[in-house]
């Protein structure tokens, strides 16, 4: 049953995670089998999801009328108006779009389960040498040399590539909304929401704009190898 959202596997994961988290070195075992579980969980999910919504878009392929009624409800001002809409779709689409639902909430549960338990996993790890860069050549004037040129490269309008720096750590973030809305992320567009992607770690600003009108912008915070999770409700002007 691909709308069974509470199984067993992340129940397991939810009871065991702090436990786990209090003495990992002494859990490794435990923590690669559920690991895989969780893994394999995901993959499973997402290929139900994927069969999910080829069902529902071909549907809706097939019926313009109805993409119009669940576009105007996505849309809608109130959670209100949007069930008001919704009941007057067919009830095999109103259970299509609520298994999508639940397993797009249950993919981001999954994705969390994995990020935490693969942060818990003691994998040796090589230190970032940020000061282990060669102390500059003597030779002052051949130094100077090179910066010349590099500036007549720059000024002839070539550009210079900088010299890579340490790597920086790299977190990743899922950003959704109910309706589904635009997403601004740091000044720049990225599309609807339902968008998943790699950041570097610190603070980023999000801004969600729906067809409507209606506008919210929050501040989130990237944490190394895990997934912060950003999901906002118009309806209720809160986090899902």
């Amino acid at each position: 049953n691909v709308a069974n959202v509470a199984d067993e596997v992340a129940s397991q994961i939810d009871d065991a995670l702090p436990r786990l988290k209090r003495d990992p070195k002494a859990h490794q075992p435990e923590i690669k089998t559920r690991l895989s579980d969780a893994s394999n969980d995901l993959v499973d999910k997402k290929s139900d999801l994927a069969q999910v919504e080829a069902t529902l878009n071909n549907q809706l392929m097939q019926s313009p009328k109805l993409a119009s009624v669940l576009s105007r409800a996505q849309a809608a001002d109130n959670k209100a108006n949007r069930q008001e809409l919704m009941a007057n779709l067919p009830d095999d689409i109103q259970k299509l779009i609520h298994t999508q639902e639940q397993l797009q909430e249950r993919i981001m549960g999954l994705e969390e389960h994995v990020a935490n338990l693969s942060w818990l996993l003691l994998e040796p790890v090589e230190p970032v040498q940020v000061a282990s860069q060669p102390p500059p050549p003597p030779e002052v004037e051949e130094n100077t040399k090179a910066k010349a040129e590099t500036e007549v490269e720059t000024n002839a309008g070539v550009e210079v590539s900088p010299t890579p720096s340490a790597e920086l750590p790299w977190g990743k973030l899922t950003v959704s909304s109910r309706p589904f809305s635009n997403i601004v992320l740091n000044g720049e567009s990225r599309g609807l929401t339902g968008w998943k992607g790699d950041l570097p770690v610190g603070r980023h600003v999000i801004e969600l704009t729906t067809e409507d009108g209606r506008h919210t912008r929050k501040e989130v915070v990237v944490r190394a190898k895990e997934i912060e999770r950003f999901c906002w409700d118009f309806d209720a002007n809160d986090n899902c």
